[in-house]
């Protein structure tokens, strides 16, 4: 599994469980949504920064 893949993935399984807990445990409910966005901008900053380095490499060489 490569790194791209892990982020989201832990980002769904929060969103899937704050769902899940709307009905039992409204407090729980905001921490695992909060859990569930900061993992996609965690996700977004490392496939920007990977895009980035990629962008400047291709027109450092040509």
């Amino acid at each position: 599994m490569r790194m791209g893949n892990v982020t989201p993935f832990i980002g769904t399984v929060m969103a899937g469980v704050a769902l899940s807990e709307h009905s039992r445990a409204p407090g729980h409910h905001a921490v695992f949504r909060r859990r569930a966005w900061v993992s996609d901008g965690i996700h977004l900053g490392i496939f920007a920064v990977l895009l980035g380095a990629f962008v400047t490499a291709v027109l450092l060489v040509s």
